[in-house]
């Protein structure tokens, strides 16, 4: 409709053709191959709209985080990934704790390569963290942005679904790319 009305700008128009599958819902399951039409254009930006209102974006016991948006619009993240790597890094640290006390007494070697299997751990831990703070921060506030909305109101105080958790990293990530996008960030209570 744009490109029909002189809205845009137009690009280039390319025909080719692709093998046909039986899942591609031709008439019959005729021809071996189909048409394709590819539309190169420019489309002029939609105005920006004044952001109104708040999301409340909490941590809750049963799930990671829940956002609510105006009149209880309800939008959640699960987060069951990262509580069974959580759960599972902090089980397997307090074993290896327990395995590499100094009254088992392990030759150097073998304590030392526990040493160095514990250490590769905690790193990939902490990169697996980093990740997904800077992931969950992104899709909250790009979701904000969508709803046009002015302001972010982050509640932790019932964060208990993973437990341990750097919610303080959660909060650094939303705080900074909220204020990329124009968006204010509050912090209504601190993390568990």
């Amino acid at each position: 409709e744009s490109l029909m009305s002189g809205d845009s700008l137009q690009g280039e128009a390319s025909l080719y053709e692709v093998g046909a599958r039986p899942g591609d819902h031709r008439p019959n399951g005729s021809g071996r191959t189909r048409l394709m039409v590819k539309l190169v254009l420019w489309m002029p930006k939609q105005e920006a709209r004044e952001a109104t209102g708040q999301m409340l974006v909490e941590g809750t016991p049963e799930e990671f985080l829940v956002a609510t948006i105006g009149d209880g619009v309800r939008w959640v993240i699960n987060g069951d990934r990262i509580r069974s790597q959580v759960v599972g890094y902090d089980r397997a640290r307090k074993r290896r704790a327990e395995d590499l006390k100094h009254e088992k007494r392990w030759p150097a070697r073998r304590r030392e390569a526990w040493l160095r299997e514990g250490r590769e751990a905690a790193s990939r831990q902490q990169h697996r963290l980093a990740t997904y703070c800077h992931e969950v921060s992104h899709m909250v506030v790009e979701r904000a942005r969508r709803a046009g909305v002015a302001e972010i109101v982050l509640d932790l105080s019932r964060a208990w679904f993973v437990r341990p958790f750097p919610w303080h990293l959660l909060q650094e990530q939303l705080a900074y790319k909220a204020k990329e996008r124009g968006i204010v960030l509050t912090v209504s209570a601190s993390a568990p």
